[in-house]
This record gives structure tokens, C-alpha cells and sequence, in this order.
């Protein structure tokens, strides 16, 4: 078995290799005149590109006796026609009939009374309802009617020590909605195993007992946090080289801000041309249900630096104001389904010679507003060797706060629809823990879309091997299959190095264009990464990609030679 993983290994290296030395460098790149006054749109949101994680333990929470009998009815037997039941609200009087029924319409004793007592008690312990119990109060059965008290076990208390930054009532509210009542075991252990998750928490331990009303129990939590500040500094050249390929960003977060599970980022950035770059979020929870709040704003200022035209002072700003409501609709340890509804405004202006100057068709004085809503929902789904993520989004562009309104169907119009879905699927396989990552997007729009809200094709996070931004369209289709094959590994048995063969495939095209300047335009490569995690969160990737369909405009960036690197350094 062994040396036939090792077989499976070298050809998939052999090959891997076989393409980086046996493919000749070629250039690639869009027109320059084609990005000149077009504003660097933010790329698509990505799905998170992560191993599947481990589950976390099972969180023992040992439960208390159960509760005390009352006093049974004494004496011979007695005709039991019907038994009623008070206080069920977990299982109804029919779902309870499989245990009482053999006990009605017969005489039975004291003996069995107690054993129809402990058959209702079980049938709550086994169905996780640990803390409850049935009782048979003290009475006169009249008419064969037998009285049985069900008590339904409740949280009472919930202690959470230990805490840091985590203020206690977040965390008592997320457990208290899965308390009941009735108190379930089995619901309560999904939710510390939901909290253990959060990349907040280091170590939840949790300790169920007694309480001191019959029926009643105390949660008792410890918790161990994870520093919730944190910093990266990374280095890319994913920007396009009309304003110079490589930018360096630095990033702050607090994952807890003020306790809540509200969460802060700031992340600056610049290129040559491209100063700032700002991306400013605020989450804050506002249930226990976790439904989050986020506001977002970002910035990009940029200035074209690529010759011919770097004289000319070509510049353009661009702003995007957001506000999001986003709501798990049903979530579990191993999967998760959300709904998103995003508001968001988008400013630009283009210059020209430090003048206003119409690049883009549509555009007056080169300025142009999009006001748009966004619906979205989200699904993902992890288990022990895969994780599945897929979302889908739809927007429309309505005529508020300024939007830019063209009658002209050959014109970008603020008043639009368009649908985005994304997939990814990362499996494990089952040699030598090699991962196939699997990634698709598809954007569909109606209407000839602002440059903002279409799609680029070519670059890292779309089709390797060609130049970011390569493809600017209303409509687009992309797809990347690439293998992670670890080529080394440390002594812990963490795996470090991967070689990444890849293919990458995107096709883009205009909507409601008669003569469209930029006709549709299928990109295509094959090639090799390298990736080194080399410390905590920090990580160095470098690609190159060869182009199957020959894209050519003579420039000799990075990316014209098919290559892009990035580094990332998580500071703490």
C-alpha cells in the first residue's frame, strides 16, 4: 500500500514538474488602453480555502440523579382505565401512549405503577433528557383516570468563569438558547461544541449539577480565550501592473472588541499608483441567535503608472459604503446555512491631466454613483476529509442617493440585476493527505453593468497565468481545479510544503452591448504552485501558469511572465 501511494506521489510531482520546465514563458496582458479610467473593482468574495477542521471533543457534562419519587399509591390493585398526563411539553400524550399503554385497561399494582414511573423517567433520559422525570402524586383514582406528573428538567443557572474578554452574557445567552426548557443534554453539548468551534475559544470545559428545586440544574462554564487582536502584514502582486502590480497591506483586528463577539478590522494598502487602499468592517452580534450587523467601507484611490501613459495623470477614485444583515438560518457543528441582505452605495471619478474626464461611456464629468441591495444566502457543509461552500447572491440597482441612470441599453445603467453563485468543494484524498481543491463562480446580469459591479477575469483568484484584470465583463464563468500534494512534512507530522498543480478556465462577455468594445473572451492555463506554511498563520505561495489561449500586449511584469507570489506573516 505504501509504495503504491509513493508511485501515485512521483507521478503527480513528475508531472507537476514536467510543466513548469518543459512550457516555454510567453506575455500576457490586457490592453493598456482597455484599463485606462477603470476603476480597480473589488474581486468577487472568496470562500475560505481551509483543510477541513477536526470536531471538536464531545464536552462531557455529567448529569445529576434523577429526580426524587414521590409517594406511590399503596394498597392492592387498581383498575387503571386511561393515565393522564401533566406537564409534558417535549413529547405529546400520543407520542407517550407506547409507554403508558400497556398499563391502561387492566388492573395493575403498586409494583408496576412504579414501573410505569421509571418506563416514562427512561424514555425522557433516553431521549437526552436527562434532568426529567415522571411522579405519581398522591390521589383517589376515580373512573380509572391515573394522574402522572411529568417534571421537565430547566437550566436554572448558567455560571461562566474564566472569561477575558468574552463578556459572561454572551455566553450565557448563546448556551441559555439551547437550554429549553425542557433541558436537553444532547442540544446543550451541540451548542459548547458550536462555542468550542469559534476560533475565539481555545477550551471550553462545562459541569451539569443539580439544582436546588426538584428538576433543576446549574451549568457550571470555564472557558479559555484565544487572543482576539491580531495582525498581518502581507505582500502580493495581484494588483494589475497598469498600477503596479505589487502592493503591501498590513491588517488589524479585534475578534472582540468590546466583548460582544463584535469584531473590528482596518487594513491599509498601496502600490505604486494605488494610494490608499482602505478596507474598514464592524460586525457586532445583536441576538443570541447570532444574527450580525456589519458595517463596511472601502477606498481605493488610484494613479495609471504604465508607460505610455503614465504623463497623462490619469487618476480615478472610488468609494463603497455598506451596511449587511446576516442571519444562520440552521446551523450545526458540521454545517451551516445563512441569509445575507447587504445595502451598498459605490462612488467613482476618473481624471484626466487633473480634469474630470469621461473614460468610462456613461459616465459625466467621469463620475457615476450605484446604489444596490443584495440578497444572499450561504451554505457549508464540513465533515472529517471535506468541506463543501456554496453561495449565491442576487442584486439590483435601484435609482437612489444619485445612481447613475442610462436609457441607452449600450450604456452601463445603475438600475440593474445580476446573480453571482460561487462553489468550492476541498477533499481530502485518501494519499498521503493530498487535497483537491475545487473552485467555481458564475455571474449572469440582465443589464451592461458599471465597471464595480462586473467581473474581472485573469489573475491569482480567477485565471492564473494571465494578467489581473485581464477580462472586465458584465457576465463571466470561471473555473480551477488544482491537487495540494505535501512534500514535506514536520517531525509533529504537520504538513508544510505542497506542490499545486493547477488548471484554471474563465470566459467573460458583455450584456446588451450592439458593438461591444470588449468581445467575449474565454481565457484558459495550466501550471504549478508552491506553498509553504511556515509559521502559525503565516504563509508564502508562489504560481506560475502557462497560457493555454495566447493573450499578448509586449509588457514584461511578473504577470506577463505567468507568475504570482504572495506573503503573508501573521505579527500576532
Amino acid at each position: 500500500m505504501i509504495s503504491q501511494g509513493k508511485a501515485i506521489r512521483s507521478v503527480l510531482i513528475a508531472w507537476g514538474l514536467g510543466i513548469l520546465l518543459g512550457c516555454y514563458v510567453v506575455l500576457c496582458a490586457v490592453p493598456l488602453l482597455a484599463q485606462v479610467g477603470v476603476p480597480l473593482p473589488p474581486k468577487p468574495p472568496q470562500l475560505p480555502i481551509e483543510p477541513p477542521p477536526a470536531q471538536p471533543p464531545a464536552l462531557k457534562v455529567p448529569p445529576p440523579a434523577p429526580p426524587v419519587p414521590g409517594e406511590p399509591i399503596t394498597g392492592p390493585k387498581i383498575f387503571v382505565k386511561d393515565v393522564y398526563l401533566v406537564g409534558n411539553t417535549a413529547f405529546t400524550s400520543q407520542q407517550l401512549a407506547e409507554v403508558t399503554g400497556p398499563y391502561t385497561n387492566r388492573d395493575v399494582t403498586a409494583d408496576e405503577l412504579e414501573a410505569l414511573r421509571l418506563a416514562l423517567t427512561y424514555y425522557y433520559v433516553n431521549h437526552g433528557y436527562v434532568t426529567s422525570g415522571a411522579l405519581i402524586p398522591e390521589q383517589t383514582v376515580t373512573d380509572g383516570i391515573l394522574t402522572v406528573q411529568i417534571v421537565e428538567g430547566k437550566l436554572a443557572e448558567i455560571n461562566v468563569e474564566d472569561t477575558r474578554w468574552f463578556r459572561p452574557s454572551y455566553l450565557q445567552s448563546r448556551i441559555d438558547a439551547a437550554a429549553g426548557p425542557p433541558l436537553n443534554v444532547g442540544t446543550l453539548q451541540e451548542r459548547l461544541q458550536l462555542l468550542q468551534a469559534d476560533p475565539r475559544i481555545q477550551r471550553i470545559n462545562a459541569e451539569l449539577r443539580p439544582g436546588l428545586a426538584r428538576g433543576e440544574s446549574a451549568l457550571n462554564v470555564r472557558v479559555a480565550e484565544a487572543n482576539p487582536l491580531k495582525a498581518w502584514l502581507e505582500f502580493n502582486n495581484f494588483q494589475s501592473p497598469t498600477v503596479g502590480a505589487e502592493q503591501g497591506f498590513i491588517t488589524l483586528a479585534h475578534q472582540n472588541l468590546f466583548g460582544f463577539g463584535d469584531q473590528l478590522s482596518l487594513q491599509y494598502g498601496r502600490s505604486a499608483g494605488v494610494d490608499p487602499i482602505l478596507n474598514f468592517s464592524y460586525a457586532i452580534p445583536v441576538n443570541r441567535y447570532d444574527t450580525t450587523v456589519a458595517l463596511q467601507y472601502r477606498r481605493f484611490d488610484f494613479t495609471v503608472k504604465e508607460d505610455p501613459f503614465e504623463d497623462l495623470d490619469i487618476r480615478n477614485k472610488a468609494e463603497i459604503f455598506g451596511i449587511s444583515l446576516r442571519h444562520p438560518v440552521y446551523r450545526k457543528v458540521d454545517q451551516e446555512f445563512a441569509l445575507t441582505l447587504t445595502g451598498e452605495h459605490e462612488r467613482n471619478k476618473s481624471f484626466l491631466l487633473g480634469q474630470p474626464f469621461e473614460f468610462i461611456a456613461g459616465s459625466p464629468d467621469g463620475k457615476f454613483r450605484v446604489t444596490a441591495l443584495r440578497f444572499g444566502q450561504e451554505y457549508t457543509r464540513r465533515s472529517v476529509d471535506q468541506v463543501i461552500s456554496a453561495s449565491s447572491r442576487f442584486s439590483v440597482g435601484i435609482g437612489a442617493m444619485g445612481a447613475t441612470a442610462n436609457a441607452d441599453s449600450n450604456l452601463p445603467d445603475a438600475r440593474f440585476f445580476s446573480w453571482m453563485g460561487q462553489a468550492q468543494l476541498i477533499r481530502q484524498l485518501p494519499f498521503w493527505r493530498t487535497q483537491l481543491v475545487g473552485r467555481g463562480l458564475v455571474q449572469l446580469s440582465n443589464d451592461h453593468l458599471f465597471p464595480l459591479e462586473q467581473v474581472a477575469v485573469g489573475g491569482r483568484y480567477s485565471v492564473r497565468g494571465y494578467r489581473e484584470y485581464t477580462l472586465i465583463r458584465d457576465n463571466a464563468a470561471i473555473g480551477s481545479v488544482e491537487l495540494r500534494v505535501p512534500v514535506y512534512t514536520t517531525e509533529a507530522g504537520m504538513d508544510t510544503v505542497f506542490l499545486a498543480p493547477f488548471l484554471d478556465i474563465g470566459h467573460g462577455w458583455e450584456t446588451n452591448v450592439s458593438t461591444p468594445a470588449s468581445p467575449p473572451k474565454t481565457l484558459s492555463s495550466a501550471g504549478i504552485g508552491a506553498i509553504w506554511n511556515f509559521w502559525r498563520g503565516s504563509r508564502f505561495e508562489i504560481y506560475w501558469g502557462k497560457q493555454l489561449k495566447k493573450f499578448d500586449t509586449g509588457r514584461d511584469n511578473l504577470q506577463d511572465h505567468g507568475v504570482h507570489l504572495q506573503l503573508v506573516v501573521e505579527a500576532f
